[in-house]
């Protein structure tokens, strides 16, 4: 999102907020995570009140709580308007918790969350995020061969890297592709950098089961897995940072937002292969089964191969037989008496 901030400018967009520059907007970050009970609406009036004493020339003694005014004369400030840092507190907000947060103008190529003036940002997370209450609960086991590499390699499926948390694990099944958040770094980041007493935004389950699924689709242990992400544009090397402390939850009940989603993968990984596997093994079968059928199909096809070589040397062999019986025959035809005896066979001769 740093990125985004600095091609406000350039993309002609900087109009509707109110940041200058990106200290500015770390500093709305601050605010976010001091306040994260506050309505939209009253963080606005504190970032204009903040910004019109500031122009002012206010002096605020924070330890007796008094103001002693400025030497500035003239008309009160102008400040930027109440919907520029109501905008700009939804970029502040995308910055702190990697989700696309716009009330007022949705892209349609990702989800927005809105986040009406009248709540803070904590409760319109938690309202978006949700429990899925109607996703079972009782234990259900996910194949422990489960991996990205493994459906984009067997089924045709590609990943679409994503820095917003709310496109996580949506899938295409027509495109044959998969959004899949990408900054484990942020949800490390979230559990173990916060101050105890801080109260969580972005609801610690939430957290916890999104590092779960990076731990359940790329396992940091796993070879193919790690040669899968080396060889995205650009590689992605976040299996550097292990489990981030989570162990591997092959328990479907206990993905309650993205539970579905993963069920879908399941569903996929059920599916047919693609190529040669696709004709040798099909879905019905078991591991037992398909490493039979897979020998079974290698035996085939080598005793055809040799049949067919088999095939090969017998007519090369007939070949070489009939070239043979012409020389005999074009050798006796030689002998006039022979000649005159077999008409037909050296009647050319």
């Amino acid at each position: 999102m740093i990125k985004q901030l600095s091609s406000l400018e350039k993309n002609g967009h900087k109009e509707r907020f109110a940041l200058t520059d990106r200290d500015a907007a770390l500093r709305i970050v601050e605010k976010l995570r001091q306040n994260p009970n506050a309505s939209k609406s009253d963080l606005v009036r504190q970032l204009q009140e903040e910004m019109r004493n500031a122009a002012a020339g206010v002096v605020q003694n924070a330890g007796a709580g008094t103001r002693n005014a400025g030497t500035r004369t003239g008309p009160p400030p102008s400040v930027p308007s109440a919907e520029k840092f109501a905008s700009s507190l939804e970029l502040a907000s995308r910055l702190l918790l990697t989700i696309a947060i716009d009330s007022s103008q949705p892209d349609v190529h990702s989800r927005c969350l809105p986040w009406p003036n009248d709540k803070s940002l904590k409760d319109a997370v938690a309202a978006e995020f949700k429990t899925q209450t109607a996703f079972p609960t009782e234990r259900r086991d996910i194949p422990p061969g489960i991996s990205m590499a493994n459906i984009c390699d067997r089924h045709g499926y590609t990943v679409r890297w994503t820095d917003n948390l709310m496109e996580h694990l949506q899938i295409d099944v027509e495109a044959k592709r998969i959004m899949f958040y990408e900054h484990l770094f942020c949800l490390k980041h979230h559990l173990e950098s916060r101050d105890p007493a801080e109260e969580f935004i972005l609801p610690k389950a939430i957290i916890e089961e999104a590092i779960d699924s990076f731990v359940l689709l790329f396992r940091p242990s796993d070879r193919r897995t790690r040669e899968f992400l080396d060889g995205q544009r650009p590689p992605r090397d976040f299996y550097e940072l292990g489990t981030c402390g989570r162990q591997r939850c092959l328990n479907l009940a206990s993905y309650r937002r993205w539970g579905p989603n993963i069920e879908r993968l399941i569903a996929v990984m059920n599916e047919p292969e693609e190529g040669l596997q696709k004709n040798l093994l099909g879905r019905r079968f078991g591991v037992v089964e398909k490493c039979v059928a897979l020998y079974v199909a290698v035996l085939t096809v080598i005793a055809t191969g040799l049949a067919i070589y088999a095939t090969i040397l017998a007519k090369n062999s007939l070949d070489v037989a009939g070239r043979q019986f012409k020389f005999d025959v074009a050798k006796e035809c030689l002998d006039a008496d022979v000649a005159k005896a077999l008409p037909q066979f050296c009647g050319t001769q």
